[in-house]
């Protein structure tokens, strides 16, 4: 199966999150991107999604033996991300501005040097806040 650009949106819509995280005590921050869903369908879209950009697929079997395991497809760090996010951007309805807001800050976070200063920690910090507070709003 070959998801379009467009199915991927759809789906990052409904079921993805993106978000920029703290690390080692805010000496680092990370960018994330993860998919959840159930069943075999959910387990066929997080492998493909995982040949497609790299990344990790988890699965979780529910405690209640009604349910369908939950399989979960991540990837982090900008190049990986950034890549994602032009791919499926333009498509995106829902949660096109935390895509825009965290491509923003991969390249702003690019152009920094290595050591990170105070002042790029707390713009990181200031983005972070501003990603929990759209994704609030959705």
């Amino acid at each position: 199966m070959i998801l379009s650009n467009e199915y991927i949106a759809g789906f990052f819509d409904a079921d993805g999150s993106i978000g920029v995280y703290a690390r080692n005590n805010r000496k680092c921050y990370q960018v994330c991107v993860a998919i959840a869903n159930s069943g075999k369908h959910g387990e066929i879209i997080c492998k493909e999604l995982k040949d497609r950009y790299g990344g990790t697929v988890t699965y979780c079997k529910n405690k209640k033996s009604s349910h369908r395991p939950v399989f979960w497809w991540r990837i982090n760090g900008a190049y990986v991300v950034e890549h994602f996010i032009l791919d499926i951007v333009n498509y995106s309805i829902i949660k096109k501005d935390q895509l825009k807001l965290c491509l923003e800050y991969i390249r702003n976070w690019k152009k920094f040097p290595k050591r990170k200063t105070e002042q790029q920690k707390e713009y990181a910090y200031k983005v972070t806040e501003e990603l929990k507070l759209m994704k609030k709003a959705c």
